[in-house]
């Protein structure tokens, strides 16, 4: 182990040491949120649903080894630079044992990156240990940090063998739940509904078969989103003027799950979410864009399963409009990388008219394939040049969908670019001046 990592390591576990005790000061309920996509939307959900009941407190921008702890000391980083962690570890200890304000609940997201500390579920799990637990998708997003476990090198088994891994780590935020604790899990996703059989604490599945919670409809349109649920006997409507993926009912269906089982009904849950539905920035937001067009900015990260759902809906909406599709690079899949970005090109094919691709991935895998099938395509190797073209080929009237992962990607900069109004560029992700300052350095 380098002096680096033997560093970095005794930096977590002196936060961890104070992030714990003032947690055990103010005694919280905690809810944590695991999963591969949706997270953040569950947390923003949850934590809207629970303010009718208490004082909420969330994880806003930390679901990691780092971020968790520092959240529940209030601090946040400025640079991450050396001074700034030592400006932080300075402030831990103040931060622990100085009087803070009482909240009633603590929503947290928390994400494997690895099945090795300090970056797997044991350790996030060694900061806070939840009363209800909820998982709300599975996925190979952060695969690579998984690589090493499976020895497989055929695609498809591969890949299975992944997924079940980042699975079960992602799953111990469940199977280790206390027996008077909740697991609120998505019942129609297989390998999670095969976790749960495994559970010791109560369970509330939520899904569109024989669950506790069940969706019975979900419909998306232009004039918004309007799911249906049965729970108790009881049948209940969410209606929201927002455009969103129809997986969101799976999102606002745990949500609820989680508010009926600390004794929120389904139907102030869902008047709450009527009321002020909080859509994360980034995450299928939809603004006016340049040349009469919509665009719908899903900027703030991507995966194969995120970008499947988000294709499908450009096409649902864009049947009678010219659909185009900005895609980045989905980054950390490691060994699956090439295969996933091979399947983008068919799902590209099948779901928009047109393709702009950045990042090297796409252009090694999936700019290849739409070249072969004659598709309208084209791939830049910076940010300047694609908005340049898109802005002078764009169709009018155009429904564009913008997605890509983060790192080296920053996708929002064609979103900024294409807006109609240039106040909306404040409703974008990853704002301020650390975030500024990595666009500048990026392509």
């Amino acid at each position: 182990m380098t002096i680096y990592k033997k560093l970095s390591i005794l930096v977590l576990n002196y936060l961890r040491f104070f992030a714990r005790y003032r947690l055990q000061k103010i005694n919280p309920i905690i809810i944590g949120i695991t999963g591969s996509a949706g997270k953040t939307s569950c947390r923003k959900a949850v934590v809207q649903i629970l303010k009718t009941k208490g004082v909420v407190k969330e994880s806003l921008h930390a679901n990691s080894e780092s971020g968790l702890s520092l959240n529940i000391l209030d601090l946040t980083p400025l640079d991450y630079s050396f001074l700034d962690w030592l400006r932080l570890c300075f402030l831990a200890p103040i931060r622990a044992f100085s009087p803070c304000k009482k909240y009633t609940y603590y929503v947290a997201e928390m994400e494997a990156d690895s099945s090795v500390s300090p970056k797997n579920m044991d350790y996030l799990l060694s900061i806070l240990k939840p009363n209800i637990g909820i998982y709300v998708s599975s996925g190979v997003v952060h695969s690579e940090g998984f690589d090493k476990q499976v020895v497989d090198n055929h695609p498809l088994r591969r890949a299975t063998k992944l997924k079940k891994a980042i699975v079960a780590e992602n799953g111990k935020l469940l199977t280790s739940l206390p027996k008077q604790a909740v697991a609120i899990y998505n019942a129609d996703d297989q390998e999670i509904a095969q976790l749960a059989e495994t559970l010791r604490s109560r369970k509330l599945s939520v899904g569109h078969g024989n669950s506790l919670l069940k969706i019975t409809s979900c419909q998306v349109n232009s004039s918004g989103f309007h799911s249906r649920y049965r729970y108790q006997g009881l049948d209940y409507n969410l209606k929201l003027t927002n455009i969103l993926e129809e997986n969101y009912a799976m999102t606002f269906g745990l949500a609820l799950a989680a508010g009926a089982s600390l004794g929120v009904s389904l139907s102030k849950g869902i008047k709450a979410l009527s009321e002020k539905v909080i859509i994360p920035p980034g995450r299928f937001r939809i603004f006016p864009a340049i040349k009469d067009s919509t665009l719908i900015d899903s900027s703030y990260n991507s995966s194969p399963k995120s970008v499947a759902s988000a294709l499908k809906l450009l096409k649902d909406l864009g049947k009678k409009r010219p659909t185009v599709a900005i895609l980045g690079d989905m980054r950390e899949l490691g060994s699956l990388s090439k295969v996933a970005h091979r399947d983008l090109a068919m799902q590209v094919m099948k779901c928009a008219k047109a393709c702009y691709l950045f990042g090297k991935e796409t252009k090694a895998h999936t700019l290849p394939l739409l070249k072969t099938a004659k598709f309208p395509v084209h791939h830049f190797d910076s940010m300047s040049k694609l908005i340049s073209y898109v802005k002078k080929h764009l169709p009018s009237n155009s429904l564009i969908l913008v997605k890509g992962s983060q790192n080296t990607i920053f996708l929002e900069r064609a979103v900024s670019a294409l807006l109609k109004n240039s106040s909306d560029t404040a409703k974008l992700c990853r704002r301020g001046k650390y975030w500024d300052r990595i666009r500048d350095k990026t392509p």
